[in-house]
Formats: structure tokens, sequence, C-alpha cells
């Protein structure tokens, strides 16, 4: 994946979705503008699909020994939950969701739940 064309895809389409609030807000909303902005926005969207690796950082949990794995996404932030062997705690998962957290700045943080099924919080 290129981060650097993703993030100007990701720049692109906000600027197309805040004109649409922008518009739609308006007492007498251009709708010809409106659609154009969201076709814009779909044909971004797809060019999105062909540069982004699908379930890059849950395979990656995988190859470590997770199982289960889960994550849901907030405006905030992204959680992921999972069972993972207990020397994975330490040694693998770490690692991994250091790198896969590095491109967007983010750190790491992991909260264990229960020391025999770990479900853990990256944020």
């Amino acid at each position: 994946m290129d981060p650097s064309k993703d993030q100007s895809l990701q720049d692109q389409i906000e600027a197309a979705y805040q004109t649409v609030l922008f518009e739609e807000r308006k007492r007498n909303p251009d709708r010809t503008l409106i659609q154009a902005k969201r076709k814009e926005m779909e044909r971004l969207r797809l060019e999105v699909q062909k540069i982004y690796v699908s379930q890059a950082f849950s395979s990656q949990l995988g190859k470590n020994g997770a199982v289960r794995v889960n994550a849901f996404t907030s405006k905030d932030e992204t959680q992921y939950f999972m069972s993972v062997p207990s020397d994975m705690l330490n040694n693998g998962f770490p690692s991994s969701a250091s790198s896969s957290l590095s491109r967007r700045g983010g750190s790491s943080m992991l909260k264990k739940k229960s020391s025999s099924a770990s479900g853990l919080s990256v944020t």
C-alpha cells in the first residue's frame, strides 16, 4: 500500500464530503453539485480499494497466533479484540501493532482482560 497516495485520496474524499454537507445545509442547495460530489466520492473510494490491502492487520495477528479477531471503529479509534497465546503478549503482538499503527503516528496500548483468554485493545 502507498501511504501517501492513500492519504491524498482520503483527503479528497473528505473535501468532497464537506462540500456535500455544506451544500445540504443551505436553504436552496445545489442538487447538481451534491450529486457530482457524491459521484466523485464513489470514484475516489474505488481508487482507495485498488491500493488497500484487505485484512492486513488481522492477517498479521493471525500469523502471530491470534484467533477470533474482531474489531470496531469509532470516529477516533479502532479497537481490536482477540484471543492470543500468553507468549504473544510480550513477543509477537506489540511489534505487529507498532508497525501497523506507526504509519498514522498512533501509539499502541495493550490491555489484558484475563489470563486465559486475552481481550486486547489497541488504541
